[in-house]
């Protein structure tokens, strides 16, 4: 069983080598996320542990899918904003899945567990930006993310060329978890049920609350 968690501050201490192999095996593979070739292994683990106070404080929620042999094979992390005006705000960043463990519904599923945290905190807006005509980019599309724009040569491959980024957003429904036979709460519960009926063949449950919204994402 694959199965998503969160990390805390001490988690990410614990876990930085294996999060420093999953970024630097997606550079090394041709994804933009920040980072050139050759992408030493040092730099990929000092990305790491410069987040170590943004996680231990909650401002930024990092998430993992392990494999069936327990080994990280992906990750997420959930941005929220914080000014007083924003506070109904969060951005993706760093979709991150091993080369090995692509092609399983990783992706997706970091995703929909990323929302599903999202709405429980009372955020209705995702914002992300993700590079022009990569294949993330039509996943993003597929899940319901809007284009609201492109900006042309924004950063480089690992290999130096300039790229265009795509910026996306979506809507969430606001979930009342003490009301979990609301219109919003059920889209949810709908949505995630089928998500998991996608990957798996079955969605997981015969009853379902919106309490369960976010445990239930988190494996399959």
């Amino acid at each position: 069983m694959r199965t998503i968690e969160q990390l805390d501050g001490a988690g990410l201490l614990a876990h930085a080598d294996q999060l420093a192999e999953v970024l630097r095996a997606c550079v090394l593979a041709g994804a933009s996320v920040g980072f050139e070739l050759p992408c030493p292994r040092e730099e990929a683990r000092a990305f790491w542990l410069g987040l170590h106070d943004a996680v231990r404080r909650g401002e930024r929620r990092l998430f993992v899918v392990r494999g069936a042999d327990g080994r990280i094979d992906g990750t997420l992390q959930l941005v929220l904003a914080a000014m007083p005006n924003s506070r109904h705000r969060a951005e993706l960043s760093k979709m991150l899945v091993h080369p090995r463990a692509r092609r399983q519904g990783m992706a997706q599923a970091l995703l929909r567990h990323a929302e599903a945290t999202a709405r429980a905190l009372g955020r209705t807006l995702i914002v992300l930006d993700t590079c022009s005509g990569e294949p993330a980019e039509g996943m993003y599309l597929k899940l319901g993310y809007e284009r609201c724009g492109e900006i042309p040569q924004f950063a480089t491959m690992p290999d130096g060329r300039l790229g265009a980024s795509t910026f996306m957003y979506k809507l969430l429904p606001r979930v009342a978890a003490a009301d979990p036979g609301e219109a919003d709460a059920l889209a949810l519960i709908a949505e995630l049920d089928g998500t998991l009926q996608a990957i798996t063949g079955d969605s997981g449950r015969t009853q379902f609350s919106a309490d369960d919204a976010c445990g239930a994402a988190g494996r399959w």
